[in-house]
């Protein structure tokens, strides 16, 4: 019994780390469509592809109605993919982002 003592806290951590991922969406990487290794020139085309073909202004829905539902999806969207490169491209959140699946320390305090 002895060797599993403290072995709790790691657990929790991974614990703690997939509900954040569930309860927040689809982490970064995925939104971006990027691996975890890749590149920051890699990352800001990702995210400039992204954000042309998924900008509000582009979308059918939001040139008939800004209230209407597809245009606020496609807002949500846009602003996850702008959070993911704001994240990703910047070494210091990315590396925080990368140990503990949080933008920053006070997005994990309110999880």
């Amino acid at each position: 019994m002895a060797a599993c003592k403290g072995g709790w806290n790691g657990v929790l951590l991974v614990v703690a780390l997939l509900a954040n991922v569930y309860l927040c969406g689809a982490d970064h990487y995925k939104i971006l469509g990027v691996s975890k290794k890749a590149s920051k020139s890699d990352i800001k085309k990702a995210y400039h592809k992204l954000a042309l073909k998924h900008h509000p202004d582009k979308s059918p829905g939001c040139k008939k109605s800004q209230e209407s539902k597809e245009c606020k999806k496609s807002n949500a969207y846009f602003m996850k993919i702008g959070q993911a490169y704001e994240t990703l491209s910047d070494p210091e959140k990315r590396q925080y982002y990368d140990q503990t699946g949080f933008d920053n320390a006070q997005q994990q305090q309110q999880a």
